[in-house]
């Protein structure tokens, strides 16, 4: 397919009670963007978790079984569930961890049908929003499914970044993965992970030509980096992205005191833009229910690779940024570490004291006796590669102009010497 529609979709988040209304929440988003004429549907980062709430509240039941006369987690999770499942959120953040290591498999199988289902009814490939899993290692991760038009679940992606709240929770993962659709290869970008612009390189470099970027953040400050970012992808790569956001309260991270917003967009290299900023389509509020949908021309982005005035993909010198960064990226330090490395070992030289001014601004013709240097003679060596070259400098003053002293009249201005002020 030469030509599709990407669809991004800025949802909610909602108590849940069922895995039925789970699904009635993803059929309502998905009918709106097959209305669309969707072929790809983005949603937006934790979408997943809200399978968590009424998973919890099936497993009640059993719990109150188990759990009679006992404390800690149990009593915890108990209690969180005692109110009914509209009430299992409060408790979330904090039944969560346990909830995944024991539940995991429930969970995926829950999200893997559901997601599934959902593609397949509306014949979309849909990047489902991520949830927390255990991975094949063990080891949580937060993990985003993808889906093909028949439901079939194509493969995850884990976040590679994580915030210090979210590494409570999982491990960051380690591999960057790629999905083969009928236009292309697609890649995946969780949250902050598209901060870091060698991920979407990465992907470039194995041939993805579009990129979709579930987020969650809950700061006005935090979804503008992203969706500038999100547009400095496109270009630097000349490839197509979307960009979902999650809305409503922030629950799961207690006291966190915003709640999700965002502005949802499809974005292209400028060239492809309408109004040659970048943007196909982006939701008009940070804070409003939306689905946005933008055509993903790729014959003409593939054209662009070979006509743009600038064109990042045929001009990169790979070689020199493996010169420049090969030490640094082994070392696996961060550029923090890295700047306080430096700065212990090579503190930068002290400058010299300034020669003080007098009102005109000029160099007085006698420093005070106090401030005067206790230079005896001329052939004193200079300490420090700096003082060599402040001393350079002075001495091809001094020939220039002669000597500054009390004994050493200030020559007369040039008239001859073009640009010479001659004004008295």
């Amino acid at each position: 397919m030469s030509t599709i529609v990407a669809a991004a979709v800025q949802a909610s988040w909602k108590r849940l009670a069922s895995a039925g209304e789970v699904r009635q929440e993803l059929s309502r988003y998905l009918r709106l963007a097959h209305n669309k004429g969707a072929d790809v549907v983005v949603l937006p980062e934790l979408m997943g978790v809200m399978l968590a709430i009424p998973l919890a509240g099936g497993l009640r039941g059993r719990l109150v079984k188990s759990s009679a006369g006992r404390s800690g987690f149990w009593g915890r999770l108990l209690g969180a569930l005692s109110g009914g499942a509209a009430e299992v959120l409060g408790g979330l953040s904090a039944v969560l961890p346990r909830l995944v290591d024991d539940h995991s498999d429930t969970l995926r199988d829950a999200y893997e049908e559901l997601f599934g289902q959902a593609a397949r009814e509306h014949a979309v490939y849909l990047v489902g929003g991520s949830l927390y899993l255990q991975d094949d290692d063990g080891h949580v991760r937060a993990l985003c499914g993808v889906f093909d038009r028949t439901g079939r679940l194509m493969g995850w992606q884990a976040k590679l970044h994580l915030s210090p709240a979210e590494a409570q929770l999982a491990v960051p993962g380690q591999t960057l993965n790629l999905f083969e659709t009928e236009f292309g290869r697609l890649g995946v970008l969780l949250g902050a992970d598209v901060l870091y612009p060698e991920l979407a390189r990465a992907l470039a470099y194995r041939g993805a030509v579009a990129v979709a970027c579930p987020a969650a953040v809950t700061a006005q400050a935090d979804w503008r980096r992203l969706r500038l970012t999100l547009a400095a992808r496109a270009q630097e790569n000349q490839i197509f992205l979307a960009q979902s956001f999650l809305l409503g309260d922030n629950e799961l991270v207690p006291n966190a005191g915003h709640a999700f917003q965002g502005r949802s967009a499809v974005v292209a290299p400028v060239e492809l833009t309408p109004r040659t900023d970048g943007v196909l389509v982006e939701v008009g509020s940070p804070t409003a229910e939306a689905v946005v949908s933008a055509e993903w021309d790729f014959s003409a982005l593939r054209e662009l690779w070979k006509t743009a005035s600038m064109r990042p993909r045929a001009e990169l010198r790979g070689p020199l940024f493996l010169d420049l960064l090969r030490f640094d990226y082994e070392s696996g330090a961060t550029i923090d570490e890295r700047l306080h490395t430096i700065e212990e070992t090579s503190p930068h030289p002290a400058l010299p004291e300034p020669i003080p001014l007098t009102a005109e601004g000029e160099r007085p013709a006698e420093l005070p006796p106090a401030e005067q240097a206790p230079v005896e003679t001329d052939e004193l060596a200079p300490t420090s590669s700096a003082e060599a070259f402040i001393a350079d400098v002075e001495r091809e003053a001094d020939e220039l102009t002669g000597p500054t002293s009390s004994e050493t009249e200030r020559p007369e201005p040039d008239t001859h010497r073009p640009g010479a002020d001659t004004s008295s």
